[in-house]
């Protein structure tokens, strides 16, 4: 349990998906950085320490903390980590919506146009129509299987901070 012992720790997630490239995942997509700062009872301080401030205070570890560091307990950092993952995925759920609505709305524009074509003038073939049918489902599979991935993490040490 990291409840105690005074850390921040900075975690860095990506918000992505994968997709074959014949579908165009990206017109909808793209894979989005997030970022959240905890404290050790796992209050969220990412408002409070911008990416910018965070750097500029971080100071070298003082040696007398050095053997502080080593005793970060891994199970009470990977509860820690879990929290921030299920912060950043929460975050992630807009950016899920949003592609969702995009996709949805310019394919079915599309098919209601070969729709309107084929009903014209027979323009727009069966094939056709069965291809954006196609990208339609392969899309929303993808995009409802997106998740975040840690990318990076900083444990920093109130002290070594220029404020706590």
């Amino acid at each position: 349990e990291l409840g105690n012992l005074p850390l921040v720790v900075e975690a860095h997630f990506i918000f992505e998906t994968s997709c074959p490239p014949q579908w165009n995942l990206g017109e909808f997509f793209a894979p989005a950085p997030m970022r959240v700062v905890m404290d050790g009872p796992g209050n969220d301080l990412t408002a409070q320490w911008t990416f910018m401030a965070l750097q500029e205070a971080i100071g070298p570890l003082p040696p007398a903390l050095e053997a502080v560091a080593k005793r970060i307990p891994a199970g009470g950092l990977r509860k820690l980590l879990t929290v921030a993952r299920d912060r950043a995925a929460a975050n992630g759920e807009t950016i899920r919506e949003t592609a969702l609505s995009k996709m949805n709305t310019a394919i079915a524009a599309e098919l209601n146009r070969l729709e309107a074509m084929r009903a014209k003038n027979g323009m727009a073939s069966e094939r056709e129509i069965q291809w954006w049918k196609n990208r339609k489902t392969a899309l929303e599979t993808a995009l409802r299987s997106s998740q975040v991935r840690l990318d990076s993490l900083l444990v920093v040490l109130p002290q070594a901070l220029g404020r706590a």
